[in-house]
């Protein structure tokens, strides 16, 4: 055990401690309010010791790249181009050189190894280039392609991790219920023999496909230093896109995953359209002790409509002072731990229970050191579909990220809330 978690389990023990003391209320005794005193000052110092581990405590990424070992690695992961891989698919030949060497040493030949949509292009590899002008034209100096632009990433910042898994089926064991009941018990009083749970969640993998169309005139640009980067890039932001929408919303209805929001109970409805009191008692219920011990633990998200309801809610104007100009947006953004929309949320409910409401997501992060949702990744794109439209002189690469179904490790770490946005 490092000293980092060695220091994170004790602030989880003591702190699990200080709220057991504090819901004895005027019960409790002198020895335990000396305990308690004691407690307190100790959670104040491991903090300082936790930030010091924190910087202190190596990257186990770097410490692997900077051995001989990882250092070959990145090094051929440098070398490797995606355009080489496509290249070979089109040509229907096998893989040569880097690409083949790095394919076979991942054991994923056939596919596309997913650690070369992150490598970093050197500023050397960056170019422009000047196209030939026709007699009587000004030379055009080619710059680098822009991306089209999608969401950020939501099941990052509502803490789902994406854990790269080896081949087989993804299997995670969680301790469900606790062992014996730590109860006090008179003189000669047996322990309770309640017995430990573990539940194992399992995904097997699945296809997210994102298609990209190339004409073969612009197969003959493989090789210009911008169209690499792009390519990989535009890959890459649409499969994250398409990705991301199905950890968060995927129904779990084959083909698509099983998704956050279809694992969770769905909140109970509004009756009345969005108010400060409202919109504060809302979120203030998801305040549970366990997960969640202040306003500060909460990341909140909500659709836009939710959210620009939200922004144009305030205090009544007859509250004193500036409070009467204070959005709730900017109440809860400054209270919690984030308040913030993305368009990958599900719309507003336009009838059923949920009419007119819109579905708020909560991640308490009061352990945010602890895995939370896990959404496995088989670290690798699969690429088919290369022969469709080939009389129109073009070629569909669908490359398929491999991956599962999200696995809600600890269920109560998220839970979903709604307001009403609409009169």
């Amino acid at each position: 055990m490092t000293t980092l978690q060695r220091l994170q389990l004790e602030q989880s023990e003591k702190r699990q401690r200080i709220n057991e003391l504090l819901g004895l209320g005027d019960q409790i005794t002198d020895d335990q309010r000396t305990e308690l005193d004691g407690l307190t000052k100790r959670m104040g110092n491991l903090e300082i010791e936790l930030r010091a581990a924190i910087v202190a405590q190596p990257d186990p990424v770097e410490t692997r790249t900077d051995s001989p070992e990882g250092r070959e690695r990145r090094s051929l992961i440098g070398k490797c181009l995606l355009e080489n891989y496509l290249a070979a698919y089109v040509g229907n030949r096998p893989l040569v050189g880097a690409e083949q060497e790095l394919a076979t040493e991942l054991g994923m030949v056939g596919d596309i190894p997913s650690v070369i949509f992150t490598r970093e292009v050197p500023a050397g590899e960056l170019e422009t280039r000047a196209a030939t002008p026709a007699p009587g034209t000004v030379g055009v100096n080619m710059q680098a392609v822009e991306q089209i632009v999608f969401a950020s990433n939501l099941a990052m910042r509502l803490g789902i991790e994406i854990r790269d898994v080896p081949s087989g089926t993804a299997a995670i064991p969680t301790i469900t219920t606790a062992p014996s009941t730590a109860a006090p018990k008179a003189k000669d009083g047996a322990a309770d023999a309640t017995a430990g749970a573990i539940t194992v969640q399992s995904a097997t993998p699945k296809r997210i496909p994102a298609k990209l169309t190339v004409r073969i005139e612009d197969i003959a640009a493989f090789g210009n230093g911008t169209f690499e980067p792009a390519l990989r890039t535009a890959l890459q932001n649409q499969l994250e896109h398409s990705f991301d929408s199905q950890i968060i919303t995927g129904n779990g209805t084959s083909p698509n995953l099983n998704g956050l929001i279809n694992q969770l109970t769905a909140p109970t409805a509004q009756g009345a359209e969005l108010t400060w009191p409202t919109g504060i008692g809302v979120v203030n219920a998801f305040i549970d002790g366990t997960w969640a011990y202040s306003c500060m633990d909460l990341a909140v998200c909500v659709n836009p409509e939710g959210y620009r309801k939200a922004a144009g809610t305030f205090q009544a104007p007859e509250t004193s002072g500036a409070n009467g100009e204070y959005s709730l947006a900017s109440y809860l953004d400054d209270k919690c731990d984030s308040f913030f929309t993305n368009s990958r949320m599900p719309a507003t409910a336009s009838s059923g229970a949920l009419n007119k409401n819109a579905t708020l997501i909560v991640a308490r992060k009061g352990h945010d050191s602890m895995s939370r949702a896990v959404v496995p990744h088989w670290g690798r794109f699969s690429v088919d579909d290369i022969y469709t439209d080939s009389a129109k002189g073009q070629r569909n690469f669908v490359v398929s990220a491999i991956t599962g179904d999200l696995m809600l490790v600890q269920s109560s770490a998220y839970q979903l809330g709604a307001w009403q946005v609409q009169a």
